[in-house]
């Protein structure tokens, strides 16, 4: 099996992840914003005290996350909410 690697690291993700990004923001403003968003994201550098502790954290779901840290990326954070508000079918 090929040797994992973290998600900043794997070119195939990254290519697919920008190709969403394209999709979902055509704004290259929002599509920049949603970009530096998700590395704040992905690095775990929050001002908001307790949040990277509550990223990891078993008990807390997503959607719960995103409502209480969510503020400090408020485009993730609209697109996150409303996917997670989804029901599943």
């Amino acid at each position: 099996a090929p040797a994992r690697v973290t998600p900043n690291l794997d070119s195939e993700l990254n290519a697919q992840r920008m190709s969403c990004m394209d999709r979902l923001f055509t704004d290259s403003y929002t599509r920049k914003q949603a970009i530096c968003e998700y590395n704040k994201l992905f690095l775990g550098n929050f001002s908001l005290e307790g949040a990277t502790a509550a990223r990891e954290d078993d008990d807390m779901s997503p959607f719960d996350w995103w409502a209480s840290y969510g503020s400090e990326m408020p485009v993730l954070h609209k697109l996150a909410v409303m996917l997670l508000s989804q029901p599943v079918t």
